[in-house]
């Protein structure tokens, strides 16, 4: 009976974020234009969000102050429906470059997608409520925490998280001064490089593999279940552009030909295997069963393309340095290798913004 009234409460909405009237509660709500006209004084911003002083990105990132706004705004979207949501987190996924807001329902959780366009957000989702906001508009960031200057947009965020983008910036700058001729471009993504010495490898086949997935950091990748002790137990997840050390643009355009071996963000000595290098592999491990062990010694499982975790300790899921070229693909695919626990083996043009791990070889026998 709930859900039915949902449904059809959500005609109404539409109605309504049509119209673009503000003459009725509902219709503010939906259409806050009125708060980007506000002030955004220190003293109210402060009593507001309890934040104060000049720091800004031109874009959103895990300490971004809109995350309050988004949690306070869609368990009150909810509540004109009667629905009683709490709001259990907010996080910024950078593979899918957008937020995720979880609300907790009685004992069920929703995650729902929040899509920014300037400093304008809504919800989205495919899920159970997605008839409910189908019809939604959007609503505008306080100034406090999202402002236009002179055509360009910017997010208020911590100085830890401002700060480090500096840093990052320097980093990259540093790296690409220094990049032999290799086509690797240049990446905003702040990289903890790893030593060879670091990690054990075992011969097969006369390539030389890591013995465990890498657990280097890079800005955006992540641990499994968003918990630091999987990264130790599992390594950490990455992006394909994340593993190819590359700006994250190209997880839907075309990086093109590269020279190989391609280090990516492998240690200095080691590359990313390339789609030959794991194909290689896996007729030699189908043949010399005992190999599997090294990779399935760990089981990480992954996150989807629309950032869901799965498949732990069912599968370990590998990236390769290789694009999967198709007309037609919008060039949005690379090539993954898995493992599965009942021993399957294999490859698949995974969506780029897939979270695999990643498995360096040794350039060179020692």
């Amino acid at each position: 009976m709930k859900r039915i009234f949902i449904i059809m409460a959500s005609f109404i909405l539409i109605l309504f974020s049509g119209c673009g009237e503000d003459s009725s509660g509902d219709a503010i709500f939906l259409n806050s234009k009125k708060e980007s006209h506000e002030g955004s004084s220190d003293e109210r911003c402060l009593e507001k969000y309890d934040v104060e002083g000049d720091v800004w990105s031109i874009s959103p990132s895990e300490d971004s102050y809109i995350k309050t706004q988004i949690c306070d705004y869609a368990v009150a979207f909810f509540g004109i429906y009667d629905v009683e949501m709490t709001c259990t987190s907010v996080r910024y996924d950078s593979g899918l470059d957008h937020f995720v807001v979880t609300l907790k329902e009685d004992d069920h959780e929703w995650d729902f997608g929040i899509e920014i366009s300037e400093c304008n957000f809504k919800l989205t989702t495919d899920g159970v409520y997605s008839s409910v906001i189908a019809g939604m508009g959007y609503w505008t960031m306080d100034r406090c925490l999202c402002k236009e200057e002179d055509g360009d947009v910017y997010y208020r965020v911590g100085k830890s998280d401002a700060e480090s983008s500096s840093s990052s910036k320097k980093s990259d700058d540093k790296k690409n001064s220094s990049s032999s001729g290799k086509k690797q471009s240049s990446s905003s993504k702040q990289v903890v490089v790893a030593s060879i010495e670091d990690y054990e490898f075992v011969e097969i086949n006369s390539q030389y593999w890591m013995k465990r997935d890498l657990d280097v950091f890079v800005e955006g990748s992540r641990c499994y279940n968003d918990d630091p002790a999987n990264c130790e137990k599992y390594g950490r997840l990455y992006t394909w552009a994340q593993a190819m050390g590359i700006n994250e643009k190209y997880n839907s355009e075309e990086l093109g030909e590269i020279s190989l071996p391609y280090q990516g963000i492998c240690p200095e000595g080691t590359h990313l295997p390339s789609y030959g290098e794991w194909e290689d592999l896996f007729d030699f491990v189908n043949d010399h069963s005992e190999y599997k062990s090294y990779f399935m010694n760990q089981m990480g499982g992954a996150y989807d393309y629309q950032g869901y975790y799965r498949s732990l300790e069912e599968e370990s899921l590998f990236w390769s340095s290789t694009e999967y070229t198709n007309s037609g693909n919008d060039n949005e695919f690379a090539w993954l290798w898995y493992f599965h626990a009942d021993k399957v083996v294999g490859a698949d043009n995974g969506h780029k913004i897939t979270g695999a791990y990643v498995r360096c070889i040794k350039n060179d026998a020692p």
